[in-house]
């Protein structure tokens, strides 16, 4: 029983080692590619603020070129 316990404990700890280990390295490759992780959330607020400036200086063009 105790040996069962030891070995269960022991073979957590490695699987949560492991999945660390490739989380890191998942990111350590999308950062060699020069990627980035964001929020999506920030993307579409960030993609939506480019829109509205777009349409600003569309609808304003003497006042977008000085922006």
């Amino acid at each position: 029983m105790i040996i069962s316990i030891n070995f269960a404990t022991k073979w957590y700890k490695e699987s949560i080692k492991a999945k660390s280990e490739l989380r890191q390295d998942i990111l350590n490759e999308i950062a060699g590619e020069g990627k980035k992780i964001y929020d999506e959330k920030e993307i579409k607020i960030l993609s939506e603020n480019t829109e509205i400036m777009q349409l600003w200086i569309k609808n304003n063009p003497k006042k977008g070129e000085d922006f």
